[in-house]
């Protein structure tokens, strides 16, 4: 199994509620998400919320075991289908726009200076490339800043620290918490949890679900889902103090995932270097008679050489050769076990050049 295969076990594990064990004191979902509402309720009767569009969606499971959904003051509609896999009891689902508000965001214009600022002054403005180069699910910035006339005069919006960002084009699927108010680029459907302390259970619910998300994606020049649809997303729902066991729990595996990653790709590197080294190394025996025992019946290299050197010779008296020019090469060693050349009816010479490797054969040469 890979490295990436064992995180999305782990992280299927996490949201199927099986990472973990499950405690009747620590309540249920259902009691979580009843407060969830009455606090978006709330701000909507204080007018710093908006009523969401279609009525307020609550789920739940009948006596037969279906899964359910009203919205606002309408009927109750199965929503079996929509239902990905099982979850424990105490559990729920919620659509992601039951959960927090949906934020979009927009680019100020480039071409009006005052507009963009400086880190120090400014209001971090992310975009999908910042996300590529993000050393930690924590953002905090990215290469640019706007400033606050940039953020009123565009569609960009500030977002309080806690907010979940994921980018929805080029590439869907970039996951980051916000660790300060920031904002982003069009290319973004992100959520204001409406509980505080929610982030990371649904950054792991989403990377969990991303693949379904990306399913649900539309366009041609390239995909992008929508905040209408990134909102319908539904979403397996823990008890809250269970949300942060199985945080916790995460938290200790992925180091040991990352470290069995190194692991599998040194082991990849030496698989494909292997071959390519223990070829090198039989040749390397090979050529210095260390791949095979000698035996006292093996004809010396030296018989060899002088056959092919008779032969060269009587080809070259038929006129079917030219001869070598500057003679015929013959290397040998002598009793001290030093290399001589001759060629020819030259004097020899001992070589200049070391030798490549300790020779067992008792005669070598050259034509």
């Amino acid at each position: 199994m890979s490295a990436k295969n064992l995180r999305d076990s782990i992280l299927q594990m996490a949201v199927e509620g099986k990472l973990v064990e499950q405690r009747k004191e620590e309540g249920t979902a259902e009691d979580l998400l009843a407060s969830i509402r009455e606090q978006r309720a709330q701000l909507v009767r204080e007018k710093k919320a908006k009523p969401v569009k279609g009525g307020e969606s609550v789920i739940w499971r009948d006596e037969d075991g279906h899964w359910v959904e009203r919205r606002g003051k309408g009927e109750a509609v199965c929503i079996d289908e929509e239902i990905p896999f099982d979850i424990p009891d105490s559990w729920c689902w919620a659509r992601m726009n039951a959960l927090g508000d949906i934020v979009g965001g927009g680019t100020p214009k480039t071409n009006i200076s005052e507009y963009w600022t400086v880190s120090d002054k400014g209001i971090p403005w992310i975009t999908p490339a910042d996300m590529r180069m993000m050393p930690s699910i924590n953002i905090d910035g990215g290469a640019r800043y706007i400033s606050e006339e940039g953020l009123v005069h565009s569609s960009a919006q500030l977002m309080p620290a806690g907010s979940v960002i994921m980018s929805s084009r080029a590439p869907i699927g970039y996951l980051g918490i916000a660790s300060r108010p920031l904002s982003t680029n069009q290319g973004f459907k992100s959520v204001v949890p409406a509980k505080e302390g929610m982030s990371r259970w649904l950054v792991v619910s989403l990377e969990a679900l991303m693949p379904s998300i990306q399913k649900r994606a539309s366009g041609t020049t390239f995909k992008e889902i929508s905040g209408y649809e990134f909102g319908k997303t539904i979403v397996p729902i823990p008890p809250f103090v269970e949300q942060g066991r199985i945080v916790a729990k995460i938290d200790e595996l992925m180091p040991l995932v990352d470290e069995y990653g190194k692991a599998q790709e040194r082991r990849e590197r030496l698989d494909r270097e292997l071959p390519v080294k223990l070829r090198k190394s039989i040749l390397q025996a090979a050529v210095e008679g260390k791949l095979t025992e000698r035996s006292d019946d093996d004809e010396p290299a030296s018989v060899l050489l002088a056959s092919i050197r008779e032969k060269r010779a009587q080809l070259v008296r038929e006129g079917k050769a030219k001869s070598v020019k500057g003679g015929e090469s013959i290397i040998y060693r002598d009793d001290a076990g030093h290399w001589f050349e001759r060629r020819g009816k030259s004097a020899p010479s001992a070589s200049t050049k070391k030798s490549p490797s300790t020779s067992p054969i008792p005669g070598a040469g050259r034509g």
